[in-house]
């Protein structure tokens, strides 16, 4: 052990991401893994700002549970088998503006409060991400996981992404209703592409975009599910996308499976006027009441645009029949 944190301690400190994860790869394979580390009782001096968590998930993989140190930029080696970064990992780390995976990641799952209960905590949340590439590996990312990341413009996903799962939820305090979707309050992020293999986007999840203006999804998408909901005797709404001002284009041209689009989905896109859905079958249109259906209070000139031999299918279909212009896709 002693020659392990003389080889550490020989490292640079912007490296210590790699240096801790180094350190339990080695403490594992040599049987010596005991519990919880921190890297305050491992280093000393100017490694004592530092307070970094590493937890076993088994022997294949670890959980990042806890980061509290001020970097700006950190990197997350590929070389040990992270699988998961647990709620609050990195919330409220108001310095920290770019995280990078290296090539190969195994993370699994960004972590954040699933559910509509009081917890609003999420891995990255209130932190000052600018940009971030998702890994391919990623296959959920879980209500308020980078909530009120106002300072996010970009997100990305690595190619073949195996993301299937972008969360979000809802609950009510004494303070009011409170909105837990995954990028709820990213009020920086102008456009996103949604990976191919995501197959629901819950409740809130966008909400609070106020300067997302385009989604788009990739060819090949298996998107079924588009979560809403509402209280509206109390004029709150809940859809995955509901009260985005700057919205203008939903392209869904991709998505030939959606199921279900929820009530209150798009409530309130006052400037929605390219929508487009890739399915055939007209999918089911959320209308709870007549103030709550899934695209109330859209722009009143929205086009939207189905597959070829479709028109008719949704202008007859219940709820899809409220657009008052409904033509084929463009080829």
């Amino acid at each position: 052990m002693s020659e392990l944190l003389d080889h550490l301690r020989n490292k640079e400190n912007e490296h210590l991401d790699h240096i801790l994860l180094e350190l339990y790869e080695r403490e594992l394979a040599s049987g010596n893994m005991q519990g919880w580390y921190s890297l305050n009782e491992i280093f000393t001096g100017q490694y004592n700002s530092q307070d970094y968590y590493v937890d076993i998930l088994s022997r294949e993989g670890y959980m990042i549970s806890s980061y509290r140190g001020n970097h700006i930029e950190l990197t997350i080696t590929s070389y040990v088998n992270v699988e998961t970064i647990s709620t609050t990992t990195f919330n409220g780390c108001s310095q920290l503006k770019r995280v990078i995976f290296e090539k190969g990641s195994k993370l699994k799952l960004i972590a954040g409060s699933s559910g509509n209960n009081s917890k609003t905590g999420g891995t990255f949340s209130g932190t000052a991400l600018t940009s971030i590439e998702i890994p391919a590996s990623v296959e959920s990312i879980e209500a308020c996981a980078f909530r009120n990341c106002t300072q996010l413009t970009a997100i990305s996903f690595e190619e073949n992404s195996m993301l299937k799962l972008i969360g979000g939820g809802y609950y009510y305090s004494s303070g009011g209703w409170i909105r837990k979707g995954a990028f709820c309050g990213c009020t920086s992020l102008n456009t996103i592409k949604i990976p191919a293999n995501v197959e629901t986007i819950e409740a809130t999840a966008f909400t609070g975009c106020s300067t997302l203006h385009k989604v788009t999804f990739e060819t090949g998408s298996q998107l079924k599910i588009i979560e809403g909901g509402n209280n509206s005797p109390n004029n709150e709404y809940f859809g995955a996308f509901s009260n985005l001002k700057a919205l203008t284009t939903f392209d869904a041209s991709a998505c030939t499976q959606i199921e279900d689009i929820k009530d209150s989905a798009f409530w309130g896109d006052s400037n929605l006027t390219d929508v487009r859905i890739g399915t055939k079958v007209p999918p089911h249109y959320g209308f709870a009441s007549t103030t709550t259906y899934a695209f109330y209070g859209i722009s009143p000139n929205a086009i939207l645009q189905v597959p070829t031999g479709c028109v008719d299918a949704y202008k007859e279909e219940f709820g899809w029949n409220k657009f008052s212009n409904i033509i084929e896709l463009e080829k």
